[in-house]
């Protein structure tokens, strides 16, 4: 115990205060040290749970791995069949019925019939090929409804020569039979004959196959028009204005359509019948529709003056000569 005695009063109060922070200090220290010693304690035993925790884990999932494997594990022996149990008579009887199946033939039928398009005796195109008669007819009636729809009918062919163009569709069956007597346009029986060995024509007609034109500023062989496209894009139009008016008439063997502008129009038939054909037929149709503002004018073909102007006027816009321009047909520089 600390003694006090020969000292001031001062100096005992200054030794007692030192005293009480020191003990103070001390105190403070030891509570430290004592809440770092319990803390490293409890991490310690936190650890050492995880762990224990992690290899409990381990063990579960390793014997739950040993238990599928037993589970999954195959069985020695047969397997054993599933459903019901069949007796000897009964698999005997099975198996008899399967020996004495009669096999179903899984091949199509073959091919007998064909439907073909025609034109002046020659095969231009097969329409298809079909392995019964209700089939075949269901294409050949369709073919029937394709011509009739029609409204401009092709009449003339041009390939190496000028000639008319009779095109027809036929359905042909391959038999033995023989050659097949069928009625012409005039009643008559007349025998059928094919050029392919073992086909013969069991039925056909006359179809209508729609014409095509060639107007000028579009190709003539790839992009021709036909009779619906030029009375709608050429006579009508967008419509007429309250004095507008378009001039329709024939020069030889092509069908010009003069505007108010002063724009001339070209459409270009295969022949002067043709080109009289579309004349007519357009003048019939705009009768029908009651269109007042289309004039037709007629034939120019007539050697006059307002021939000659016309004349001149075409051989601007298209380049040719006199002699191109005055041909009736599209076939003076054809192949003979």
């Amino acid at each position: 115990m600390q003694s006090f005695e020969g000292l001031s009063e001062s100096e005992i109060r200054r030794r007692k205060k030192i005293s009480a922070t020191m003990k103070k200090k001390i105190e403070q220290k030891r509570k430290a040290g004592l809440r770092k010693y319990w803390a490293k304690r409890r991490k310690e035993k936190a650890e050492k749970e995880k762990k224990e925790k992690a290899e409990k884990e381990k063990i579960r999932k390793q014997q739950a791995k040993e238990r599928e494997k037993i589970r999954n594990r195959k069985k020695p022996g047969r397997k054993k069949k599933t459903g019901p149990k069949i007796n000897w008579y009964k698999r005997k009887k099975k198996r008899l019925e399967k020996e004495n199946r009669v096999k179903k033939d899984t091949h199509l039928p073959p091919i007998k019939f064909k439907v073909m398009m025609c034109r002046n005796g020659n095969r231009i195109s097969t329409i298809g090929k079909y392995r019964t008669s209700e089939e075949a007819y269901e294409a050949f009636n369709r073919q029937k409804e394709i011509s009739n729809a029609v409204v401009f009918p092709r009449q003339f062919r041009i390939y190496d020569k000028f000639e008319n163009s009779i095109d027809e569709c036929i359905i042909i069956e391959k038999t033995d039979s023989g050659p097949i007597m069928l009625r012409n346009e005039y009643g008559k029986l007349v025998e059928q004959r094919t050029d392919i060995e073992g086909w013969e024509i069991i039925d056909k007609f006359k179809c209508n196959v729609e014409e095509t034109f060639w107007v000028w500023g579009y190709d003539n062989r790839s992009d021709r028009k036909t009779f619906t496209w030029i009375y709608d894009e050429m006579v009508i139009g967008d419509g007429f204005g309250p004095y507008e008016f378009k001039r329709i008439f024939i020069y030889r063997n092509k069908l010009l359509i003069r505007y108010d502008s002063g724009e001339l129009g070209m459409i270009i038939c295969k022949s002067d019948y043709d080109s009289s054909r579309l004349y007519n037929e357009l003048q019939s149709k705009t009768k029908k529709d009651k269109i007042t503002q289309v004039v037709f004018i007629g034939d120019r073909s007539r050697k006059c003056p307002e021939t000659e102007k016309l004349e001149k006027e075409l051989m601007e816009l298209t380049g040719w000569n006199i002699k191109k321009l005055r041909m009736k047909n599209t076939t003076y520089y054809g192949v003979n």
